[in-house]
């Protein structure tokens, strides 16, 4: 802990340096929009032509975030808000003194919307500041949605919520139609009731966003406690729906030198909302079926790869049992759960899980049992996850994880306390917060084990630092968990500046990065393990979005016993110091052809070596993108010499926002094979899912590739409310 004393004391000593908040950096009053109770129904076209929006109050204008935050937005841009017993209607007036270069190529659903023109919106129901649901979409009338938690430190991307766009790109801009049920959202039911809301846009072509509230260079538009407040929503009740959602799979696979085997399953989930503020999901056979498959990575090191979890069940409400101990420790791993450490299915039999909002406690609790499936006994899985808001913008909370297999038990129990304010020294944002866990092994000798993790954290513009101390001992086993190395003790520190040179126009900011230092020692023995120190003389953003970034790394590595790196070259053991030399850039991912690529040289271990590649994205059209990504290594040991290659290519395809796809495939050659991934998904109303998937794979045989695998599958998912 001496080391992590260190880093606090610099952090503190840094800050103290850095110039404190006066009353003019101090932000504005957060603003307030009445929503416009309606009787008539709204047609969902983009026009924004009814009489409602005409009457209904506007937001007249944004304020600028990037490059120059507290400016006027240079593109005028108005908002109104609707709503009736069932909905929330935002209308957006997106007005573009060039619409013909307003940047929208994307159609499908859950787009990444950082690289086109687009109108996000966060919506805070509880009025919490710390959780809401944000919207985003384009000018193709494509939508994206997300999960935000603990004020923006928690991101659950994978979420859908059931909601519906309409845009229209005209000769005055682009213009825009959302309908957003209420049953999406949890919220409090009253005579009268108001939400957090904030608004931001992203004009492309000059790198521009605009928000409402939160404008302020050191905020993030995630930063719920920025929204400003939706007023006037007058008798709203959220409906108490049963939402069934069964699924059907039907297809073949066929394997070389086997029978064709026909493949058929269905399952079903229920959705219930008990309360306004509490849903209980039932699962009979839940739907686990991939339609995209695990992109392969060639590992160089002695330590597992982490996947991340893609079954729709554990995706939704996964913000409720998020608890990190860093990327290294994860107490709950969803992915540990019905499938098995390659990532093969195991089935299971069902699941219920209930995740409650109240006041300012959340709690979500998962049961889940596997069937019996090969050499692996059925299994019964728990996890439970509660947290409690305190003071602004902090909680404490606890999680609890069970597996019992056969008669045996593994237990993981953990503890957290996060502290958080974006008024440190004023308007400064800073956070910290201290994690324990323990695990209980019932057919271990040792029985306990233990894990914890320290951390502050200073994210802001112009100075965003971080510290982390973090200490794993040999006996904790979280086997419902991800544990990437085990028996450890790792200090973390990272000290990044970011000034803004106002005197270059061509440039938005520099970064230097004088100091990250990743630093890993045994529990047992204090040796060393690895260490990972960077220092950045210079990286450059500009105007444009094109970047530049040179590093200087020097790492370390003690290899305790003989590790074969690739193939039949090996490393002894030994104690491994050595220095790398990297520079990284790439075009805004705006542009039409954008373009990404790093070369990195120097030594490796006790060898040396030359590491390249890039990436490539060529958007013809908003129905067809290309996408292709290289990587080559060339190493040199003392015992043998090897290259590495990763090649990966996507064209992504869309007719509509309601019908798209895409064609994957990936080689590398430590596998030696080739994956090739084809999805069409269509979807015919909101909440429901047709998919068409064809999964092939070849393998590398006396220097020819043989087909060894074909899977087709038809999925059709659909959505009933009752």
């Amino acid at each position: 802990m001496f080391r992590f004393t260190t880093f606090v004391l610099l952090f503190f000593v840094t800050l103290a340096l850095v110039r404190p908040a006066t009353s003019q950096d101090l932000p504005g009053k957060a603003g307030i929009l009445s929503a416009y109770r309606i009787q008539a129904s709204i047609t969902l076209d983009g026009i924004l032509s009814e009489p409602q929006w005409q009457e209904a109050k506007r937001i007249p204008g944004l304020t600028q975030h990037e490059p120059l935050s507290g400016i006027p937005g240079q593109e005028r841009t108005e908002i109104a808000v609707l709503y009736d017993d069932d909905n929330l209607y935002i209308g957006f007036w997106g007005y573009d003194s060039n619409p013909d270069e307003i940047v929208a190529k994307k159609l499908w659903r859950d787009f990444g919307w950082g690289d086109e023109d687009n109108f996000q919106i966060i919506i805070d129901p509880y009025d919490d500041d710390r959780n809401g649901y944000l919207f985003a979409v384009n000018a193709n009338g494509a939508i994206a949605d997300a999960l935000v938690a603990d004020n923006g430190f928690k991101y659950n991307a994978d979420w859908d919520g059931v909601w519906e766009c309409a845009a229209r790109i005209t000769d005055e801009g682009w213009f825009a139609e959302i309908v957003i049920p209420l049953s999406n959202m949890r919220f409090h039911e009253g005579e009268e009731t108001q939400w957090g809301i904030n608004f931001e846009r992203e004009v492309m072509r000059t790198q521009e966003t605009m928000r409402w509230t939160g404008w302020e260079s050191d905020r993030d538009f995630n930063q719920v406690s920025e929204a400003g407040t939706l007023a006037g929503l007058r008798r709203l009740h959220s409906p108490n729906l049963v939402d069934i959602r069964p699924y059907g799979v039907g297809g073949m696979r066929e394997q070389r030198n086997t029978d064709v085997e026909t493949v058929f399953d269905a399952g079903l989930d229920v959705d219930y909302r008990v309360t306004p503020t509490t849903r209980l999901s039932l699962t009979v056979n839940p739907d686990f079926a991939q339609v995209e498959s695990d992109r392969l990575q060639i590992n160089l090191t002695r330590f597992s790869i982490f996947y991340p979890e893609k079954r729709k069940f554990f995706l939704e409400g996964k913000e409720f049992f998020d608890f990190q101990m860093g990327f290294d420790t994860r107490p709950f791993y969803s992915r540990r759960i019905g499938l098995d450490e390659d990532g093969n299915e195991i089935p299971i039999i069902g699941g219920l899980r209930m995740l409650q909002k109240d006041g300012s406690s959340s709690l979500g609790a998962l049961v889940m049992q596997t069937a019996e499936h090969g050499e692996s006994a059925t299994a019964n899985y728990a996890a439970a996850r509660y947290k409690h808001d305190i003071l602004e913008q902090s909680h404490i909370g606890f999680l609890g994880v069970n597996k019992i297999q056969d008669g045996e038990v593994n237990t993981v129990y953990a503890g957290d306390f996060r502290y958080s304010t974006s008024s440190f020294m004023g308007d400064k944002n800073l956070s910290g917060g201290v994690i324990l866990a323990q695990s209980l092994t019932s057919d271990r000798a040792e029985k306990h084990g233990g894990a914890q993790r320290v951390y502050i954290a200073y994210p802001n513009d112009f100075l965003d630092a971080y510290a982390v101390a973090s200490r794993v001992d040999d006996r904790f086993n979280p086997e419902v968990g991800y544990l990437k190395r085990r028996s450890f003790r790792t200090y973390y520190t990272r000290w990044d500046f970011e000034p803004r040179p106002s005197f270059l126009p061509f440039i938005r900011k520099f970064q230097f990065r004088p100091l990250e230092l990743d630093y890993y020692e045994s529990d047992e023995t204090g040796e060393l393990e690895n260490l990972n120190y960077t220092f950045r003389p210079l990286a450059i953003q500009f105007q444009s979005g094109d970047e530049i970034k040179f590093d200087v790394v020097r790492l370390a590595e003690r290899i305790p016993r003989r590790f074969n790196i690739f193939g039949d070259v090996y490393l002894e053991p030994d104690t491994y110091w050595y220095t790398q030399y990297w520079v990284q850039g790439g075009t805004s991912a705006s542009r039409p052809l954008s373009m990404s690529g790093w070369f990195a040289t120097g030594e490796f271990y006790n060898g040396n070596r030359t590491f390249w590649g890039g990436g490539t994205s060529w958007k013809l059209s908003k129905h067809l993108i290309l996408i292709g990504e290289y990587s080559r290594s060339d190493i040199e040991l003392p015992n043998g010499a090897f290259s590495t290659e990763e090649v990966a290519g996507r064209v992504n395809f869309a007719t509509s926002s309601k019908l798209f796809g895409s064609v994957f495939a990936q080689y590398n050659n430590e596998h030696e094979s080739i994956l090739l991934n084809f999805r069409i998904n269509w979807i015919p109303k909101p909440g429901a899912d047709v998919y068409l998937v064809v999964n092939q794979a070849w393998a590398k045989e006396d220097s020819e590739f043989l087909l060894t695998d074909t899977t087709i599958l038809s999925k059709v998912v659909w959505r009933f409310e009752m």
